[in-house]
């Protein structure tokens, strides 16, 4: 295995997996600056944890997708830069650290991706969120109130992204609206006296 690891030493400390470009280790500065094309993928694990690094920019890599965890636990972790490519961001990835403890806004929102929600009892889904990852609201214990903002263009809703939400008794939709996955407010107050909306995929 150990043949197969590149080691990268343009100052930043990476190791590649072979010719594959998944990031699979970091021994760097604090400031992490991955301004490599050919890194197409990170390991959930290079990152997690480390308590070291402040800031990273990955907008120069091939990366379309950010595993769960992935800087779960970079306390110190206070910049980010992503590519604009970036299709998927899983759960947590952001978890325990200084950038998401900095973000004033109830929606946290990365590429049209809703990705975390620190608001009240009512959640409002405006006009920049495109996608909502299924892991943001589901099992929520707190938000009441779904709204569906005018000029959102959201025209389907996913199977689990509302569901096990043991508060949720009302939801206002909007005209973009086209379809709902049966599943989308599946164990909730909602549901219970809603199931005539729903339409089959």
């Amino acid at each position: 295995v150990e043949s197969e690891i590149k080691a990268k030493e343009e100052n930043y400390g990476v190791s590649i997996f072979g010719e594959s470009g998944i990031l699979i280790a970091y021994s760097g500065d604090a400031d992490v600056v991955l301004n490599d094309p050919t890194i197409k993928a990170i390991m959930s694990d290079v990152f997690r944890g480390n308590t070291a690094i402040t800031s990273i920019d990955l907008t120069e890599t091939s990366i379309k997708e950010l595993p769960a965890h992935i800087f779960e636990g970079c306390f110190n972790l206070a910049n980010i830069e992503l590519p604009e490519n970036i299709e998927y961001i899983g759960e947590k990835a952001f978890y325990q650290t200084a950038w998401l403890d900095s973000q004033a806004e109830d929606l946290i929102v990365i590429n049209g991706q809703l990705i975390a929600y620190k608001g009240g009892p009512e959640a409002i889904i405006d006009s920049r969120v495109k996608k909502i990852n299924s892991y943001v609201f589901n099992g929520n214990r707190n938000v009441a109130k779904i709204i569906f903002a005018k000029d959102n263009i959201i025209d389907y809703i996913e199977p689990h992204v509302f569901a096990n939400m043991s508060s949720l008794e009302e939801v206002v939709l909007n005209e973009n609206i086209e379809r709902i996955a049966p599943t989308a407010f599946l164990n909730t107050i909602y549901y219970s006296r809603n199931r005539n909306i729903y339409y089959i995929e």
